[in-house]
């Protein structure tokens, strides 16, 4: 049988490697298998992928408001069509996110 591979596991990118992302990354994969939402390898690989086209500081912050606020997923307000981070009960968005959702549509499509 092949040994399974862990999303604590999965290689971090380059522009992510530092101690400090290493170790946030370390608690977020701690956090969902304490929520009992385990990362999968492919979950984890996506998510670092998005999370270095921000940059380590902004990765960290991201990785540190989703387990302040008990956050099953990362949250990117970039994404419009994603307006209610999981694991917030359902609440509805404020109207600030819904504003910048909407610009951000505008946008994209001209």
């Amino acid at each position: 049988m092949a040994k399974k591979t862990a999303a604590a596991d999965v290689e971090i990118p380059e522009p992510l490697n530092t101690p400090e992302f290493r170790e946030a990354w370390a608690d977020w994969t701690r956090h969902r298998r304490e929520i009992k939402h385990a990362l999968t390898p492919t979950t984890a690989q996506r998510q670092l992928k998005r999370l270095a086209k921000e940059g380590a500081e902004s990765a960290l912050l991201r990785l540190e408001r989703s387990m302040d606020n008990g956050w099953q997923g990362l949250w990117f307000p970039d994404d419009p069509d994603r307006l209610v981070p999981m694991g917030d009960g359902g609440q509805a968005p404020s109207s600030d996110i819904a504003d910048r959702a909407r610009r951000l549509r505008q946008e994209r499509n001209g």
